[in-house]
């Protein structure tokens, strides 16, 4: 493995491209989305994920560059009822959202029902046939089937991401990212997110497939000089 020196471990320049900025507090302000837009644009991350109140403030900011506007769906419990769930999807993305974070329903997860859990899936699908679309399950509170399960719903769906958790509850283990891969179809992309405080931390992850990490600070985790304040007033 990584961490055994097994597998190449990748440099903080391969990791920005990987790096998907969470801007999900509740007290979160235009200058703030702007300044995560500018930082992202900068330092060449993957994208910024934003709630819905913020997502046509994102995709104005980050329109023209190559960086993507995500908006997180029913984060961070994947509790509301399908419906919702499906409707949220798609104002997102005819408001400029370029991929959707869906936290899933883990009641469905738990209690085996595999075809609710594809109902759902397939309807944000369908709802949204033009963007990129993460399924994020808390794999730290789910028994590894259970993972495979959801895995296996979301490749039927066409999703093109299963992340490991929404970072809210804890990190993605490298042995829920290892385990990801390995269920994940070839055409699906991994995703991991956490409270990783450094590049030691992420590495192995990046190492073993993960091809997005979710940050809620991801200047700090790679020790990159912050931008200097050049917000608007």
């Amino acid at each position: 493995m990584a961490e055994a020196g097994l597998i190449p471990v990748p440099s903080a320049s391969e990791i920005q491209p990987m790096l998907e900025t969470m801007l999900l507090s509740p007290t979160v302000q235009r200058s703030d989305v702007e300044k995560c837009c500018k930082e992202a644009i900068r330092y060449g991350f993957a994208a910024v994920c934003v709630s819905l109140s913020w997502v046509e403030t994102a995709a104005a900011f980050l329109k023209g560059a190559d960086v993507l506007t995500v908006a997180a769906i029913d984060f961070p419990f994947g509790a509301d009822p399908f419906p919702f769930k499906v409707s949220a999807a798609s104002w997102a993305a005819e408001h400029g959202a370029q991929e959707l974070n869906v936290a899933v329903s883990h009641t469905a997860i738990l209690s085996g029902d595999k075809a609710a859990i594809r109902e759902e899936f397939q309807a944000i699908r369908r709802a949204t046939p033009d963007i990129q679309v993460k399924a994020v399950l808390e794999t730290s509170r789910l028994s590894d089937a259970e993972v495979i399960m959801a895995v296996r719903c979301a490749e039927i769906s066409r999703f093109e991401f299963v992340a490991g958790g929404t970072g809210f509850f804890g990190s993605t283990s490298l042995l829920s990212a290892s385990m990801l891969y390995s269920a994940a179809p070839s055409s699906m992309k991994i995703a991991a997110a956490g409270e990783y405080k450094s590049l030691k931390q992420i590495a192995p992850i990046a190492a073993v497939g993960v091809k997005r990490i979710f940050s809620a600070n991801p200047v700090a985790l790679l020790g990159l000089p912050p931008l200097a304040d050049e917000t608007e007033s």
